[in-house]
């Protein structure tokens, strides 16, 4: 009896703790109902858990830049999107990728203030918004896509 006692809690301990994980990655910040499709030149990548980032420059026909700063999940559901055991070669400053993005739910600041981040690592005068999103799939420069984020 005490055998399948210690079973039954530690089973309701494992769904407790497992709930608490998947509370902790909510998707609350971003705006599930629709993407963006932006193509820039990465500044800076952060292979960080629970996320990493990729902070890039996209610049448009009319002349005007944006800052994106693009979210991913944890290093290794990238390193098991891409197939891969070390993600640190994957993608690098100066590599030019298209990014599909679920956009922030809150609006880009027009005067940009960069994070520190952003601003040390990163240098481009006149950039004119910071917009923020989720990525949800990478066509790297090789062409390969990788999907990081589904939210089916």
């Amino acid at each position: 009896m005490k055998g399948v006692l210690c079973a039954v809690i530690a089973a309701g301990a494992l769904m407790l703790h497992d709930s608490s994980i998947d509370a902790h990655h909510s998707n609350a910040a971003w705006d599930l109902t629709r993407t963006v499709t932006f193509t820039g030149t990465i500044c800076v990548v952060e292979w960080t858990n629970p996320h990493s980032h990729i902070y890039l420059y996209v610049k448009h026909d009319n002349g005007q830049t944006e800052m994106w700063a693009t979210e991913l999940p944890a290093v290794n559901r990238v390193a098991k999107a891409a197939n891969i055991a070390d993600v640190r070669d994957l993608l690098k400053a100066g590599d030019t990728i298209m990014i599909e993005a679920y956009p922030s739910k809150t609006s880009s600041n027009p005067e940009p203030t960069p994070s520190l981040t952003f601003g040390r690592r990163c240098s481009e005068p006149g950039a004119n918004a910071l917009l923020r999103g989720a990525a949800r799939e990478l066509i790297l420069p090789d062409g390969k896509h990788l999907t990081v984020l589904d939210v089916q």
